[in-house]
């Protein structure tokens, strides 16, 4: 996605997003803040999806979210997943050493 990201952007120049993705190192960067950190601001402070959609229209628009949206609620659900597998390993670990101090007594 970087490397695509990377190539788009040099051959349309238009907006000050496409500094962000120069160089792939520079892509991956911006990626990881995006998605993972959402910080998705320009160094002036301008949203980068703003200036992308400007620049690349609807299509970047659509992408973008879907990308985010699946990113967002994947993680998520990464997260929910380990809190309950933990809790329900707690609850089977305190109701086996209920049953054992039951059969000692």
């Amino acid at each position: 996605l970087a490397t695509a990201l990377t190539q788009i952007t040099s051959t349309n120049t238009v907006g000050e997003a496409a500094e962000m993705f120069t160089t792939v190192p520079q892509a991956m960067d911006t990626l990881f803040r995006c998605l993972v950190a959402s910080d998705c601001n320009m160094p002036s402070g301008k949203p980068i999806a703003t200036d992308m959609a400007e620049a690349y229209g609807w299509t970047f628009v659509v992408s973008y979210w879907a990308l985010v949206s699946v990113m967002h609620f994947g993680i998520s659900n990464l997260i929910n997943a380990i809190f309950v597998e933990s809790t329900i390993a707690a609850a089977k670990n305190n109701q086996d050493k209920l049953r054992r101090r039951r059969i000692s007594e």
